[in-house]
């Protein structure tokens, strides 16, 4: 499971970061779409790089995910740059959610097929025959290989009411 590396660079780190977030989004709050809006991503990247001193380009979605909820849960704890305080730390887990694509694909598909017969010199023949008269089954053997050679995608359909939180194993 993925996870931010934020996790591990202490509450005090956290606090200021979360500190210098909140006066970058002018003491506002944020809801869980927030990670659409460029502002918010900016100010957690700008509070990052300000405490923590890092040349990266940008945070990581994951990253930006973590500070997020970390800052929702801890938001009225936010008060001074000094005002250190313990933080809920949120916890990190899988989620499952569908993806349906309306698609055209090219493709070639190899069948294996069985045909009786007395003699091996006349299986083309037959075969031939079938095809003319229309009794030809190619679908009726066993794939034995499937190639896409090309696709179309012509929509993409992702269902959000399907998110569903992954069981941990025991």
């Amino acid at each position: 499971m993925e996870t931010s590396s934020l996790e591990n660079i202490g509450q005090k780190k956290l606090y200021t970061i979360l500190y210098f977030a909140k006066q970058y989004l002018d003491g506002d709050k944020i809801s869980h779409n927030s990670i659409e809006e460029d502002d918010v991503m900016e100010a957690f990247d700008s509070a990052v790089r300000l405490v923590v001193q890092t040349q990266r380009r940008e945070l990581e979605y994951i990253d930006t995910n973590f500070l997020m909820n970390l800052y929702m849960l801890n938001f009225d704890k936010i008060n001074g740059p000094k005002d250190f305080v313990d933080l809920t730390i949120p916890q990190a887990k899988e989620y499952t959610y569908e993806v349906e694509t309306d698609e055209n694909e090219r493709v070639i598909t190899t069948y294996i097929n069985t045909l009786s017969s007395y003699s091996k010199h006349t299986v083309s023949s037959m075969i031939d025959r079938f095809q003319k008269d229309g009794n030809f089954e190619y679908y009726d053997g066993k794939v034995i290989d499937r190639e896409v050679v090309d696709s179309d995608f012509n929509d993409v359909h992702i269902n959000y009411k399907s998110i569903k939180e992954v069981s941990p194993e025991k």
